[in-house]
């Protein structure tokens, strides 16, 4: 059973979603209209509140096993965008995602890979409910042989970027793509880098 901190109690106003629309560049490639867009895996504070500050999104969904909790946190920006109207939410796990095929001009998927049951699962759910000529933002923690492991249930994948790229580029036109650094990780003895990627679905 997974333990949850009372609403109360989270207090923190970003999950490293600053971090990542930096090494996106802030998102400058995406086009300045999107009719809609869904983050999977989203948090409670979501990286798509950054990416829709330069453009117009007409539909926002965002999904998360644990949505119907995330919405409780007053200071959490999903709540706060829930109780606005601004976006629908479900409680979904990613690998069954309930969202119609080729629907989404954007979908985002940032670190969800390494908590989930079924990784490939999950990506292919991504890909399956992407429009064509639709966009993914995809960022993950990247984790290789000589990396310090320890035991966590609640991440249970390790993921390197080759077999992340190799699935990626089946379905996508790679538009922007980098590694950040180690130097530039949180945890630089658990991560070598991370896997940055923008691509429009084929």
């Amino acid at each position: 059973m997974i333990a949850l901190r009372s609403p109360r109690q989270k207090t923190d106003l970003d999950d490293r979603n600053h971090w990542w629309a930096k090494h996106f560049d802030q998102y400058r490639i995406l086009p300045t209209v999107i009719e809609n867009a869904c983050e999977l895996g989203c948090g409670p504070y979501t990286n798509i509140r950054i990416i829709r500050i330069d453009r117009r999104i007409e539909s926002i969904h965002c999904s998360d096993p644990l949505a119907k909790h995330y919405v409780r946190y007053g200071k959490a920006w999903l709540a706060n965008a829930v109780r606005s109207g601004l976006v629908n939410y479900d409680s979904h796990p990613a690998e069954q995602c309930p969202y119609k095929s080729n629907y989404f001009g954007l979908t985002v998927l940032i670190n969800v890979l390494d908590h989930v049951r079924d990784a490939e699962q999950c990506l292919r759910e991504a890909v399956r409910i992407t429009a064509v000529g639709g966009y993914i933002v995809f960022g993950q923690d990247l984790t290789g042989l000589d990396d310090r492991r320890p035991h966590n249930p609640g991440h249970p994948f390790l993921l390197n970027h080759r077999q992340l790229e190799s699935f990626l580029n089946e379905h996508f036109d790679t538009l922007f793509w980098r590694i950040a650094p180690r130097e530039e990780m949180a945890e630089r003895d658990m991560h070598y880098g991370a896997l940055v990627y923008i691509g429009r679905k084929r």
